[in-house]
């Protein structure tokens, strides 16, 4: 069972890591997380601890930076795959989202080459800065709304790099209001016990399903909310790489890296 209150396990020490937009766990390195400023910085990505330490910082070659908003690992043709989704647009009015994969990099790693694959929705622009994917490889994004219900909108998998993805919405869900209910993150964790956690300002939403269920199942069961710590402006939130526990990080330097455990 999630504990109700997370403690901190670190501080971010990521020189340059400022406006923390997003968080996600290495499947190949232990305890590292990778992580990425919001719109206004190069296309690159952090590598930091669990324990909050800087581990490398690596650019991302051929890929746009217009408004980077969350960061995801998964299954790809190499084996396993950073993904991330310039996919914020305050003025719903973009027509170059995209979605950036590439291999998870070396801790030695300066640059990492990047696939590029524009996103495009069924129903024209949304503003978002939740990105998932599940088990296959297949990409979903969960839209942010001022108020109401959300979409989850499925992107399916990648093909040929420079094709683009036409999503379809596949769910909704509306998050609890606390005055602040704009869904600023997300992470999916699959296998034998699925989870999906969901953040707010305000909270986390965390769904749990059974075996073989992806996101469009989980956004579909009932959600417990976890009250989120009191961070600046919080939108990274990621599952550990064994799924037993979630970290957070608001916006900011030498923000608390927050963390809750999160059961078998």
């Amino acid at each position: 069972e999630p504990v109700s209150v997370p403690s901190v396990a670190a501080l971010v020490a990521a020189q340059g890591l400022v406006e923390t937009s997003g968080l996600a766990a290495s499947r190949v390195h232990a305890n590292v997380l990778y992580a990425h400023n919001d719109s206004g910085d190069t296309a690159r990505i952090f590598m930091i601890g669990t324990n909050g330490a800087s581990r490398n910082v690596v650019s991302v070659t051929g890929a746009p930076a217009v408004d980077w908003e969350d960061i995801a690992v998964g299954k790809c043709p190499s084996g396993s795959c950073v993904f991330v989704g310039d996919i914020g647009d305050n003025g719903k009015s973009r027509t170059d989202i995209a979605l950036v994969r590439f291999p998870e990099p070396s801790l030695s790693a300066t640059t990492v080459a990047a696939d590029v694959f524009p996103l495009r929705y069924p129903d024209g622009p949304h503003d978002a800065e939740t990105l998932l994917v599940d088990d296959a490889g297949a990409v979903y994004v969960v839209t942010k709304e001022t108020f109401g219900a959300v979409s989850l909108v499925a992107f399916g998998v990648p093909g040929t790099p420079g094709t683009a993805l036409t999503g379809r919405i596949v769910a909704s869900f509306t998050p609890p209001t606390f005055g602040v209910p704009a869904v600023t993150g997300g992470d999916f964790f699959g296998g034998p016990c699925p989870r999906l956690v969901v953040r707010t300002y305000a909270a986390l939403l965390l769904f749990e399903g059974t075996s073989g269920e992806g996101p469009a199942d989980l956004v579909k069961r009932p959600f417990r909310t976890l009250q989120a710590p009191l961070e600046q402006q919080g939108e990274a939130v990621a599952f550990a790489a064994d799924g037993r526990s979630i970290f957070t990080a608001s916006e900011g330097t030498s923000v608390p890296l927050n963390a809750w455990s999160c059961g078998p």
